[in-house]
């Protein structure tokens, strides 16, 4: 069973330096963070659209994802378009198939540089890496592109959050590298070296204390 990273309710967390705030919710400081990150992107805030609610979204998104909540809806590879929702569920099910699987593939692409937590290898057989990381691209796009269109109809509609998906489906590949920004420059996330890598590492890195000497 998956270890809970944040098992409180409502999670909380201080800040390093003395703040007359106190405590704030784990949300407010992921926002501050996602926002500091953007800046830091070749998609800032509202740089070609406004997009806070967005920013607003993912960090709420962000937030689940620490708490682990494990979705059974979610599909390895692009099995999650391959084998669409039953069509006698209604809009909003068949939305929050795609939906799940679409976050899915953001926060993994983003936060791990992998499609999702459930197939084996990160690269499937017969695919080299750019073309694994571009299927997962499209079908994180797709599945938000589905659900906001299943969203879109019907007589209540949250025009909100298919603004949201929406702005999701069209610049996806712009959000993954957003939380890529958010992981390695403030989450400390980053990606693994090989044996062979840290191998040349020690040994550039000796040379270079030799010849200082």
């Amino acid at each position: 069973m998956a270890a809970v990273l944040c098992p409180s309710h409502k999670p909380l967390y201080l800040n390093i330096f003395p703040s007359w705030k106190g405590k704030q919710p784990l949300r407010f400081f992921l926002l501050e963070k996602l926002l500091e990150a953007r800046k830091a992107s070749v998609f800032p805030t509202n740089g070609e659209e406004n997009d806070e609610d967005v920013n607003v979204f993912l960090a709420g998104l962000l937030t689940g994802f620490l708490r682990v909540r494990e979705d059974s809806l979610i599909l390895p590879g692009a099995q999650c378009v391959l084998d669409p929702p039953a069509k006698n569920l209604s809009r909003g099910a068949q939305a929050d198939h795609y939906l799940a699987n679409a976050h899915c593939r953001l926060l993994h692409l983003g936060l791990m540089d992998r499609g999702d937590n459930l197939r084996r290898r990160s690269v499937p057989f017969g695919m080299t890496r750019p073309e694994a990381r571009q299927r997962d691209m499209q079908l994180g796009a797709t599945c938000y592109a589905m659900a906001a269109n299943l969203l879109g109809q019907g007589r209540q509609v949250n025009s909100g959050l298919v603004a949201v998906y929406s702005k999701l489906a069209e610049k996806f590949p712009e959000y993954v590298q957003v939380l890529s920004v958010l992981a390695t420059r403030h989450l400390g996330l980053g990606a693994q070296l090989s044996e062979h890598q840290l191998s040349r590492l020690l040994d550039e890195e000796y040379w270079d204390h030799a010849q200082a000497g």
